[in-house]
């Protein structure tokens, strides 16, 4: 869900996933990474929410398009 939540946020503020590693200086394709099985660490969960000037929150709640919380009622 972070990865979506990452993507879905840089296309609002027109930035690409490559310029976003770039300016959180992390390797190339790293994020991308993070949409499969390897986990972000929270120092870069942080750099990427503080380039998007978003939350923490924001790239790792799992929402659908509605805005709620999965599974929550």
């Amino acid at each position: 869900m972070i990865y979506e939540n990452i993507c879905k946020l840089a296309k609002e503020r027109g930035i690409s996933i490559n310029k976003l590693e770039e300016k959180a200086n992390v390797s190339t394709g790293s994020i991308c990474k993070w949409g499969n099985s390897v986990s972000p660490t929270v120092k870069n969960i942080k750099k990427v929410a503080d380039i998007l000037k978003c939350t923490v929150d924001e790239l790792i709640s799992a929402t659908d398009e509605t805005g709620s919380e999965e599974g929550r009622k």
